[in-house]
């Protein structure tokens, strides 16, 4: 992570910008929130999945998403290149201002080409999503 805008190094009042690079398989973790900041993270490169207050947002290249003042949070790259985010805080904030979450995890999953899926099923075996060519999560319906 690197924090390019902040009230330690230029003075900012209003907000704390920055970048943070994501590696294959990699989670930023543990689970936090920033009380009284809202964030957004700007996708410039990459695939992965928000978990914001229980829920799962998949998010590709170009993507920009919310996340609310004091949302619990976390982001993992599912993706098979780095992911690398731009975030803001407004009002500015620093990790010692976080609360930390560390018994909140990613559920684990089995990442199956749909080439796999038809003879997982003629196996019997339950599949309620799988993944396209490029590792994206498809549901089953």
């Amino acid at each position: 992570m690197k924090l390019m805008i902040a009230p330690e190094s230029c003075g900012s009042e209003k907000l704390t910008f920055g970048i943070i690079w994501i590696p294959v398989g990699s989670t930023v973790k543990p689970c936090h929130s920033h009380p009284g900041t809202e964030e957004i993270i700007y996708i410039c490169k990459g695939d992965g999945e928000a978990w914001v207050d229980g829920d799962i947002i998949t998010f590709t290249t170009g993507d920009t998403i919310l996340l609310p003042s004091g949302s619990k949070h976390m982001i993992r790259n599912i993706g098979d290149e780095n992911c690398e985010v731009i975030f803001m805080y407004s009002p500015p904030t620093s990790p010692e201002n976080y609360n930390f979450y560390p018994e909140i995890k990613f559920k684990k999953y089995l990442r199956i080409n749909i080439s796999n899926a038809k003879h997982l099923l003629d196996a019997g075996l339950d599949i309620i999503c799988f993944c396209d060519d490029l590792g994206r999560g498809k549901s089953i319906d």
